[in-house]
C-alpha cells in the first residue's frame, strides 16, 4: 500500500514532532480514496479530519510527514495512553443493564479508573478489539441512555467478556470475522 502520512496540528499540539493526530491516506485498486488517523484505541481507523481541517470544519493546520514520523506518532499516542492508565493498577467494572439487556445478557462490560491526572476514564470490552474508549456512563448520567451501570467483582470479567463474545457470534451468525 502506497500510504501518504498527514500531521494535525493545533494550539494544544503546535508541533508536527507532537501533533495532536497523525493521519494516513491511500488509493485503493479500484481508485477509491481512503483516509485513517491513530486513534487513541492504538490502531489506525476511518476518518476525514484532512478534509474538514483543510475545509475550516475543524480546527488546526494538516502537514505532510514521513512513515517515520507516523511511527514515532504511533509510539507517543501509546505513551499518551498509558500515561492516563490507573497509577495504582485499579480498575472498577460495571455492566450497563438496561429493560432489554438485564445482568444476563448486559448491553455492555465497562471499566472505569481515575488517571493519574485525576480524570473519570472508561472503556467498554468488545469481542472483536477488547478495550475500547466509551462513554456509557456519561450517556447513562445524562438520560441519554435508559438503564444503570451495576458494580460487579473482578473476578466475574471473564464470564461477561464470554456472554458478550456468544452473543456477538449469535449476531454475526457465528464467526468473528467481521
Amino acid at each position: 500500500m502506497n500510504y501518504h502520512y498527514f500531521a494535525r496540528v493545533n494550539s494544544s499540539h503546535p508541533s508536527v514532532d507532537e501533533p495532536s493526530i497523525v493521519c494516513r491516506q491511500w488509493t485503493d485498486e479500484e481508485g477509491r480514496a481512503h483516509e485513517e488517523e491513530y486513534t487513541q484505541n492504538l490502531r489506525w481507523e476511518a476518518c476525514n479530519t484532512v478534509h474538514l481541517v483543510r475545509s475550516g470544519k475543524m480546527d488546526g493546520e494538516i502537514h505532510p510527514v514521513t512513515e517515520e514520523a507516523a511511527r514515532r506518532f504511533e509510539e507517543l499516542q501509546a505513551a499518551r495512553v498509558r500515561s492516563y492508565e490507573p497509577a495504582d493498577g485499579q480498575y472498577f467494572y460495571s455492566l450497563v443493564v438496561t429493560s432489554l439487556h438485564p445482568v444476563e445478557s448486559p448491553r455492555a462490560l465497562l471499566r472505569t479508573w481515575l488517571s493519574p491526572q485525576g480524570y473519570s476514564m472508561e472503556q467498554v470490552w468488545t469481542p472483536t478489539a477488547g478495550w475500547l474508549k466509551s462513554i456509557y456512563m456519561y450517556e447513562l448520567a445524562n438520560d441519554h441512555l435508559d438503564g444503570e451501570a451495576l458494580g460487579i467483582a473482578e473476578e466475574e470479567v471473564e464470564r461477561y467478556k464470554e456472554i458478550a463474545r456468544q452473543n456477538y457470534l449469535g449476531v454475526t451468525g457465528g464467526t468473528e470475522d467481521r
